[in-house]
């Protein structure tokens, strides 16, 4: 995971305010993006579409928060 870590925090740009994973199953995905937001101490900032559904009920509510 830090080879991916370095290279995704290379082409981040500053101030960015969001990031969408995409892949195939079970590759890393979740932990990955679960890292990186520990690194950054957000947390609370990883939103999963597919798994829960406060999370889907969330950004339809309010999307200008996203």
């Amino acid at each position: 995971m830090k080879y991916l870590t370095s290279e995704i925090n290379r082409f981040f740009p500053e101030g960015a305010r969001m990031a969408f994973l995409a892949g195939p199953r079970q590759v890393g995905k979740t932990t990955l993006a679960k890292h990186l937001l520990s690194l950054v101490a957000s947390e609370n900032f990883y939103f999963n579409w597919d798994v829960e559904r406060r999370h889907c009920r969330a950004i339809i509510r309010n999307p200008e928060d996203f």
